[in-house]
C-alpha cells in the first residue's frame, strides 16, 4: 500500500500489537485513521507471547479471545524453583471470572488476529512507510512520511538495502506513537528515555518440550532468574539472565549467524551454554536441546520517557517505557494503554479537540515509575517463607500480571505492596 498525501483524526506509526489495537478500536469509533510501520510485514518470530488475564478480558470485550485461547496455551500457575526444590507457586484461579488464566501466543498469531480486526474496520497497514519528521501545528499535527523500497546490492555477496522511494504528507488531529524502543516520534517529539534501573542480557531460547503444559516456571539460582514458558504445539521457551559483559554474549555466539528479527539482527546462543544453563540452574528439566529452534541474546532495560505526550501527540507501549521480559508486563500494559488512549483520544476528538489527555500520560508516568523498578513495590508479610522473603525483590516482576491482579497473586506467597503497613518482623 502507498500512502497518499491526506487528511486524517489520527495518524499511528507502529503496527506491532499495540498500534494495531489502538488503529482498531480508534477506527471502530467512526475516526478515519491512517496506519504506518517501517517494516515490511508482521513478526515471524516473536518474543512478547504472553497475554495477562486482565488482557484476555480486555480482548474478550472486542471478541478475539476466543481465536487466542483456542490457538495459544492456557498458563494456570506460576511456580519458583531453586535448584531441584520447588519453593512457592501462584494460581490464577484467585482471579476468578470466565477466564481466570494467562495465554501464552506467538506474536505472529496475535499480530494476525488484531491484523484481522484492524481491517474489518476499514484500516489497511501501510507497510515499508517511515516517519521522518512531524511539525504540531495549532491543534493538528503535519506528518511527512517516507515510502521505503528494497534495492538489490553487492555482486559476489548479493543482499539488499532499504532506500526511500518517495513521500507523502499526512494531517492528522492526532498523532500516535506506538513504533516501540527505538521510537521516532518520541525522539522528533523530545522526551527523555532514561535508564530507572540496571537492565540485564536475556538469552532466550525455543526448544520442544515443556515441564508443565499450563505452568510458567521460575528459576531461581545466585541473584539471576529464568523463565519457562509453555508454547503451543509442545514447544516451550526459556529465557535466562546471562552475564552483561559484551565479550561473555560474544563467546557464546562466536561463530553463530545471527538470526533476524524483524529489521534486527540478534547475537546467537550456542546450544551448550543453554544446557550448561538448565544443569546449573533448572535440574528438573528434562536434559538435551537437539531440537532447539533459534535462540538469541538481547539487552532488556528499565526505561521510561518524559513526558509520555504532549497535545497532539502521545506515546504508547514500548515508545513509552520498556523493562525486563520475564513477567511480559511492557506488551501487556501497553495494550492496556492502547484501550485507554483510544477511549480518550475518541471522546476528545469528539467534542472537536485532540487535548485533555494530560492527566491520562501523568498517571501512566507515574503507573510506570513503579514497575520498572525491581521489586515492584512489593515486600514480604508475615505470611511470606524464609525463601520468599529472601527474593522477595526479584519474584513480583517474573508473574505475568500487574495491578490489582498481581496483588491478588502476590498475596497467595506473602507478598504485598510496601505502602501497606507492616503485619510481621
Amino acid at each position: 500500500m502507498r500512502l497518499p498525501a491526506r487528511n486524517v483524526d489520527v495518524l499511528v506509526a507502529g503496527a506491532g500489537p499495540v498500534g494495531l489495537l489502538t488503529a482498531g478500536l480508534l477506527a471502530g469509533r467512526g475516526l478515519e485513521v491512517a496506519l504506518i510501520d517501517e517494516d515490511w510485514r508482521p513478526a515471524v518470530h516473536s518474543y512478547a507471547a504472553v497475554l495477562h488475564s486482565d488482557t484476555v478480558a480486555l480482548l474478550d470485550g472486542i471478541g478475539l479471545a476466543g481465536e487466542l485461547t483456542a490457538r495459544g496455551q492456557r498458563i494456570d500457575t506460576v511456580a519458583y524453583y531453586e535448584g531441584s526444590e520447588r519453593q512457592a507457586e501462584v494460581s490464577f484461579a484467585v482471579l476468578g471470572g470466565p477466564r481466570p488464566h494467562a495465554i501464552a501466543v506467538p506474536q505472529s498469531v496475535l499480530e494476525e488476529v488484531l491484523l484481522a480486526h484492524a481491517a474489518a474496520r476499514g484500516i489497511e497497514v501501510a507497510w515499508n512507510h517511515r516517519l521522518a519528521a512531524f511539525d504540531v501545528r495549532g491543534e493538528r499535527v503535519v506528518a511527512w512520511i517516507d515510502r521505503l523500497e528494497r534495492v538489490s546490492s553487492g555482486y559476489a555477496l548479493a543482499g539488499t538495502r532499504r532506500l526511500v522511494g518517495g513521500s507523502a504528507t499526512v494531517s492528522a488531529r492526532c498523532l500516535i506513537g506506538a513504533d516501540g524502543h527505538r521510537s521516532a516520534v518520541r525522539r522528533i517529539l523530545g522526551s527523555t528515555f532514561a535508564e530507572r534501573a540496571p537492565g540485564c542480557v536475556v538469552g532466550a531460547f525455543e526448544l520442544a518440550g515443556a515441564a508443565d503444559p499450563h505452568e510458567v516456571r521460575v528459576a531461581v539460582a545466585d541473584g539471576a532468574v529464568g523463565t519457562l514458558w509453555p508454547l503451543p504445539g509442545g514447544r516451550c521457551r526459556w529465557g535466562f539472565e546471562l552475564p552483561a559483559e559484551p565479550a561473555a554474549v560474544a563467546r557464546a555466539s562466536a561463530g553463530q549467524a545471527p538470526v533476524l528479527l524483524g529489521r534486527r539482527a540478534w547475537l546467537v546462543v550456542r546450544p551448550e551454554v543453554l544446557a550448561a544453563l538448565i544443569e546449573r540452574r533448572a535440574p528438573w528439566f528434562p536434559p538435551g536441546t537437539a531440537d532447539l529452534s533459534w535462540s538469541v541474546a538481547v539487552r532488556f532495560e528499565r526505561r521510561l520517557a518524559e513526558p509520555v505526550g504532549r497535545a497532539p501527540v502521545w506515546l504508547v507501549g514500548d515508545a513509552a517505557h520498556t523493562t525486563v521480559p520475564f513477567g511480559a508486563w511492557s506488551m501487556n500494559c501497553g495494550l492496556r494503554e492502547a484501550a485507554e488512549l483510544a477511549e480518550r483520544v475518541g471522546d476528545a476528538l469528539g467534542r472537536g479537540r485532540p487535548a485533555g489527555l494530560e492527566d491520562w500520560s501523568t498517571a501512566l508516568a507515574e503507573r510506570w515509575r513503579k514497575l520498572v523498578l525491581p521489586g515492584s513495590g512489593f515486600t514480604a508479610g508475615a505470611a511470606a517463607s524464609p525463601w520468599v522473603r529472601h527474593h522477595a525483590a526479584r519474584l513480583p516482576e517474573c508473574v505475568p500480571a500487574t495491578g490489582q491482579e498481581l496483588e491478588r497473586l502476590l498475596a497467595q506467597i506473602g507478598l504485598k505492596p510496601a505502602s501497606e503497613p507492616s503485619d510481621g518482623p
